[in-house]
């Protein structure tokens, strides 16, 4: 028997290789067989026998010699390279893929470890290994004493410091848009200076900031955006990410466009959404002041959603000018979001000719 990707010979006849060889596998007569030497290679040739008919001096004879070619290990190991925190638990994985019964062994660096004779090890770090960059792990697989044998590796980061908390500074749960949003970091005291960052899942940064040795948190400010609405954000020191994150609920005003337009004989209407509901009813502003105008009219929809509506004979006072939504997402809170829009007054055309395109 031999073993995976090792190359069979077999040899017949006269060891100086006088007299004419044929070779024969189930199929038939193998081409270009000639020899009194046979060399098979895993995988290209079938699992059998194989006949050597040998001819010398007129006189010829046939024998047969049952070959197998066994399959080897493949080993996989998880999880593939990863980080993990000092003190805590990670259980690494080997797994075998062969015909034969796997006996498993491990090793840390080049040190064998005791008892650690399945395919599992279950590793708790220490702080000695965070100091000392990468830890390797190696999962040895052997199967019979003259059988196949591999090894996979698995690299790990011991991280010298832990992310405790990721919170909202001051702790509120609802941003107004364009406000200032504060989000502190709390970690173990760093044992050197390291770049850190706020990202959100697909690993955008939204800000980012060093931190010093023996640092224990980090705040990070930015914007706050109608796109970050409902997205969960990390902190990031080094390359270590926070498990825990907070998600990013954004107050804002939103509506097809920041211009709307009527024809000259039809009723202007803007709507207003809210992301959230509102602590009370969306308004509408007409020069920074309350509109007056009763062809101005505005209705609440639902508690996100109200609608202005400029009467057909008024569209001509109010082109181009600029109309104000407002809301106050919280009774406690004394400011408002707001978005401005501009009314266009459209003419409708008379001219058809003038609308037609010339075909070429």
């Amino acid at each position: 028997k031999q073993w995976y990707q090792r190359r069979v010979a077999i040899t017949a006849g006269d060891p100086n290789g006088d007299g004419t060889y044929t070779w024969k596998d189930s199929t038939g007569v193998k081409s270009g067989a000639n020899s009194n030497k046979l060399t098979l290679t895993h995988g290209s040739e079938p699992a059998e026998k194989y006949t050597c008919n040998v001819e010398v001096k007129s006189q010829s004879s046939e024998d047969s010699e049952p070959v197998t070619i066994d399959i080897g290990v493949k080993i996989e190991t998880t999880p593939s390279d990863t980080n993990v925190v000092h003190g805590n638990k990670i259980t690494l994985t080997c797994k075998a893929d062969t015909s034969k019964t796997p006996t498993y062994k491990w090793k840390k660096g080049e040190k064998p470890i005791s008892d650690a004779n399945t395919n599992t090890y279950e590793y708790t770090s220490n702080i000695d290994d965070a100091t000392s960059g990468a830890v390797e792990f190696t999962c040895e697989v052997t199967t019979t004493a003259d059988g196949p044998s591999g090894s996979g590796t698995i690299s790990i980061s011991v991280a010298h410091f832990a992310i405790s908390a990721v919170e909202f500074s001051p702790s509120v749960t609802h941003h107004n848009v364009d406000s200032t949003v504060t989000v502190k970091c709390t970690f173990g005291a760093l044992d050197k200076e390291y770049d850190a960052a706020l990202v959100d899942d697909s690993g955008d940064e939204l800000d980012n900031k060093s931190v010093a040795k023996d640092d224990t948190e980090v705040s990070f400010d930015f914007e706050a955006k109608d796109s970050y609405d409902k997205k969960a954000v990390f902190c990031k020191v080094g390359t270590l990410k926070s498990t825990q994150s907070v998600t990013l609920q954004i107050n804002y005003i939103s509506t097809t466009g920041e211009k709307f337009y009527s024809f000259s004989d039809t009723d202007a209407v803007l709507t207003c959404t809210t992301s959230y509901e509102t602590s009370e009813d969306i308004s509408f502003l007409y020069d920074g002041g309350a509109i007056s105008d009763s062809d101005v009219t505005t209705a609440k929809v639902t508690g996100q959603e109200a609608k202005l509506t400029i009467g057909s004979t008024k569209l001509s006072q109010y082109d181009t000018k600029t109309f104000t939504c407002q809301a106050k997402f919280s009774a406690d809170s004394a400011n408002f979001v707001k978005k401005e829009f501009v009314f266009i007054k459209k003419e409708k055309s008379t001219d058809c000719d003038s609308a037609l395109i010339p075909l070429l």
